[in-house]
């Protein structure tokens, strides 16, 4: 199996700070990587390339970010933290305020999606397979041809599909 996606989530800035990240002067920090249109989309949409893979992220001005397309929870933590760096070193343009320099956290960065493929070497049956776990299963062959699992890990490192497992405290 490879993995081909990965969809996390972080917050930049502390809860309830009272400042928000200065989209403007970061996407103009990114340049070319960076796409603002505040009339059209409430966040910078930022496209890193580095020697692991590329990762597109949302980036909005209350501090959260959606980070997707890198391929290891360690590269989504990674270009996370570079587009903390740079909120950190731009000043904003409205009002001339301060650099938000040691103002920033990492917090609450969790993945929410991984999206992998592999060959088993032979035909599924998928409609089988469905039937077995219809709790964790989707499968509409007419509107797409593959099958939609949901399995969740649970703390003992057993696959459970009955449902999400509660959040530990």
């Amino acid at each position: 199996p490879r993995i081909v996606n990965i969809v996390s989530t972080a917050v930049l800035l502390p809860q309830g700070c009272g400042y928000k990240l200065p989209l403007d002067a970061i996407a103009q920090a990114l340049g070319p990587c960076a796409n603002y249109r505040p009339k059209q989309f409430a966040a910078i949409i930022v496209k890193l390339s580095d020697a692991t893979a590329s990762a597109t992220m949302l980036v909005f001005s209350p501090g959260s970010i959606v980070v997707a397309s890198t391929l290891t929870h360690n590269h989504t933590r990674f270009v996370s933290q570079v587009i903390r760096f740079i909120a950190e070193q731009v000043r904003p343009f409205v009002g001339g305020g301060a650099s938000l320099l040691g103002r920033t956290v990492f917090a609450n960065s969790s993945v929410h999606n991984i999206v992998g493929h592999g060959d088993l070497g032979h035909c599924i049956d998928l409609k089988k397979m469905c039937d077995t776990a219809p709790a964790c299963c989707q499968w509409a062959p007419d509107s797409f041809p593959g099958l939609k699992c949901k399995i969740w890990l649970t703390s003992n490192h057993a696959c459970s599909c009955a449902s999400a497992p509660a959040q530990a405290g």
